[in-house]
């Protein structure tokens, strides 16, 4: 069934709001891979599955009309919140800081590609130990 948007109405969006309101109830759950969120509806007690990106619901209101109901609009709502939430916080602080790649944290070595340990400048302790012993025999050499 294919979702018609219309503006809601008062009495939706107040059964919205209360659905919001009581969004630590909510649960999600997954069923043939389609991510759900349950919510109970304050008058009657009922549970709704609502698909979790406000495409579809259980409830009779949806299955008889095909437009949004106040379950999908609570859902819709709520991510709307976080989205405005996490802008506000990136105008705020700006953008989150680049994170150190592996390469980064562990270079490779200069000579053999291998895991650099940090005491010989760029290599590996085996490249480090292999150029420091054919300095002091070049220079024993000279």
């Amino acid at each position: 069934m294919t979702t018609v948007s219309i503006a809601p109405s008062p009495s939706q969006m107040a059964s919205a709001l209360c659905h919001l309101e009581r969004r630590q109830d909510w649960r999600f759950v997954r069923i043939d891979g389609t991510r759900y969120a349950v919510l109970t509806s304050g008058s009657s007690g009922k549970t709704y599955q609502v698909r979790a990106d406000a495409a579809g619901c259980s409830c009779c209101w949806y299955q008889k009309t095909g437009t949004t109901c106040s379950h999908m609009l609570a859902l819709e709502l709520d991510a709307l919140e976080i989205e405005l939430s996490d802008a506000a916080i990136d105008a705020a602080l700006g953008p989150a800081p680049k994170r150190a790649s592996y390469a980064d944290l562990f270079p490779a070595c200069r000579d053999c590609g291998d895991l650099v340990d940090g005491y010989y400048d760029g290599r590996c302790r085996r490249c480090g130990e292999d150029a420091e012993w054919q300095a002091r025999r070049d220079a024993r050499a000279s």
